[in-house]
């Protein structure tokens, strides 16, 4: 058994035992002794949300609609330091990676994670790179199923000031991002040409930074780039806002 695996199931032991002394409330809808109830969990398998990425030749899925009890969930976890739901959000995007790639892909036996990169203000501000916990989760799930999994760090996010979420309208969140998104040296040396390379983000609102970071990848790297997040916000005037 790898450290990694180890470090996740003693982590999962000690946020059992944890629960049993500090009970707590579902991150969706406060529903005692629920990291996220059945019903929110729900929420997050609508798996039919997807879009083509701009600039490039990627789609885009998303678990679910970035609105209510997922979109307090979420906020729960990124900016209140809700770490118990890695877990929940991590098998919810194995689910859906598995779903797609049976799918689309059923002959695709090698899958590398690529978490979405965050700045260094971001990471200063919560203590950790958010996604980084859930690839590895992730990695762990589908590592499970027969799969050839990896996680490679392989983008970084240079020189952004503002938040994504500051910005409105495709074009300028492009603009915002454009150049800023990197790829690392040597993050991908080694992967072969028929994996399927899989970045992982928290929300979609235009689809720019995930764009951005599949052309970045499609760029340097020709293989099928696929791009995964938690929740998608709804166009605006849909019924789904």
């Amino acid at each position: 058994m790898g450290m990694t695996n180890l470090i996740l199931i003693l982590k999962a032991w000690f946020e059992a035992i944890f629960g049993l002394v500090v009970p707590r409330g579902c991150a969706g809808c406060g529903r005692p002794d629920d990291v996220l109830c059945p019903q929110c969990q729900a929420l997050f398998r609508q798996w039919s949300v997807r879009c083509v990425l701009p600039g490039c030749s990627s789609r885009g899925y998303a678990c679910g609609w970035y609105r209510g009890a997922v979109r307090r969930a979420i906020l729960s976890w990124k900016d209140h330091g809700d770490q118990e739901c890695d877990g929940t959000f991590a098998r919810a995007l194995s689910d859906l990676t598995l779903t797609l790639l049976r799918e689309d892909c059923p002959d695709c036996r090698q899958v590398v994670l690529v978490p979405a990169p965050s700045s260094r203000s971001s990471m200063h501000k919560r203590g950790r790179w958010q996604m980084m916990p859930l690839v590895r989760r992730m990695r762990f799930t589908l590592s499970g199923t027969g799969l050839d999994v990896e996680v490679r760090a392989a983008l970084r996010l240079e020189g952004v000031a503002g938040k994504s979420v500051q910005t409105s309208g495709s074009l300028a969140r492009s603009s915002r991002i454009a150049g800023h998104i990197q790829l690392v040296d040597g993050a991908l040396d080694g992967i072969e040409s028929e994996t399927v390379v899989v970045v992982v983000d928290d929300i979609m609102t235009t689809g720019a930074t995930m764009g951005q970071c599949a052309h970045v990848l499609e760029s340097a790297y020709h293989a099928r780039v696929i791009g995964l997040a938690l929740a998608m916000t709804a166009p605006r005037g849909s019924d789904r806002q």
